[in-house]
């Protein structure tokens, strides 16, 4: 089988975003005989050796040319070099696209008379994201973001062979909103590689908890979340725990308010290895925003225990206090790190090994991989 994958943001372990393509940059080159990228150029020289040719969207337009994509609603420059690309589609048996918002390569796929499968995968529903994005801070660009994302995503998930949702929530909303039946509908979670890293710090309660939040800084929901955990849950705690904050491109409200607070702000990491590798716990304080959480994966990637809610845990089969915390108030949130702090070294290990065979079954690359062999068949 001969895949094309089609994407909006390179594969990578530098973000959630890149994360959400690698694990089927990786299932892909498993999976098939050869696959070939379409996308932003991939810096890590080890992802794009996966790929049998890459054939990379990295044209930088001129101003003409910036405003006549801007005049097709199109507000980043890989729209004007798809648009100088020259592929044979009906060179492919699959063709794979992420991302509901690339509507543009859909139609031109199709345009081509391509008679192969073409399957498209939902990292959220646009719809969603891009109304809560405009909310969070309006401004015209992103209302024109908004305006536009609901229709592409109708022709992308409408034209489509099979849509990869993430969730099931999100599998039930693309059905009702763009009347698709159900079936077409197959859910695919997040995975992430395996951090290769034993959790199993022994317990010195002389010493506080080390806890991690982390998260685009300046997307909306996650500021919002970061700044009420440090107002209504962190003066309960801050006795007992050191809170690291780290992200891409922290706001200056948030930088004020770890200042404040004594709270060690990371701005924009290189790696998140370190970060994840240096915690005991990782704190996901999150009430709004679309698809899965790629931060909670990542984080039973290295068997550490989680407090999140239940809008974070969307898509995740956890059981609460025994392979993560469920918190949805300021009250859980404290009976759950302090819970956690009071273990002794055989109950953390009973966790750690609970988070990893939840990791492993469900959210691991070869996890992601298995399931896609199944809807492929």
């Amino acid at each position: 089988m001969k895949v094309l994958h089609i994407s909006d943001q390179p594969p990578g372990y530098l973000s959630g975003g890149q994360i959400g393509i690698l694990q089927f940059s990786y299932a892909w080159t498993q999976i098939a005989d050869i696959v070939d990228y379409i996308g932003p150029p991939i810096s890590d020289s080890e992802i794009s050796s996966w790929y049998n040719q890459c054939f990379y969207l990295d044209m930088k337009p001129d101003l003409l040319q910036k405003v006549w994509s801007l005049c097709h609603l199109q507000f980043d420059r890989k729209f004007l070099s798809w648009k100088h690309m020259d592929i044979d589609f009906a060179e492919y048996d699959l063709i794979y696209i992420d991302f509901t918002k690339m509507d543009y390569a859909m139609k031109d796929i199709r345009k081509s008379g391509y008679k192969g499968e073409i399957i498209v995968r939902a990292h959220n529903v646009e719809a969603d994201f891009f109304r809560v994005n405009f909310m969070s801070q309006k401004s015209l660009i992103r209302f024109l973001k908004y305006i536009v994302a609901k229709p592409r995503e109708r022709y992308m998930v409408q034209n489509a062979d099979c849509i990869l949702a993430i969730t099931e929530q999100d599998k039930n909303r693309l059905a009702e909103l763009y009347d698709v039946p159900e079936d077409k509908i197959e859910i695919c979670p997040v995975g992430v590689n395996n951090s290769q890293s034993d959790r199993r710090v022994k317990v010195n309660k002389s010493s506080k908890l080390k806890c991690l939040i982390t998260g685009t800084l300046n997307f909306g929901p996650n500021v919002k979340a970061t700044l009420w955990f440090i107002d209504r849950v962190y003066p309960h705690v801050k006795d007992i725990v050191d809170i690291t904050v780290a992200g891409y491109r922290p706001n200056n409200t948030l930088r004020q308010k770890c200042r404040e607070n004594g709270i060690a702000l990371v701005d924009t990491p290189e790696s998140m290895r370190p970060l994840f590798e240096g915690t005991e716990m990782v704190l996901a304080p999150i009430f709004d925003g679309g698809g899965m959480k790629i931060k909670i994966a990542e984080a039973m990637s290295y068997g550490l225990p989680i407090v999140t809610t239940n809008h974070g845990a969307i898509g995740y089969n956890v059981t609460n206090k025994k392979n993560c915390y469920v918190a949805d108030s300021e009250k859980d949130f404290v009976a759950a790190i302090k819970d956690y702090y009071h273990k002794d070294d055989a109950e953390r290990d009973v966790f750690f090994n609970n988070v990893m065979e939840l990791y492993s079954h469900n959210y691991s690359l070869n996890a992601i991989k298995n399931r896609l062999e199944r809807i492929v068949g």
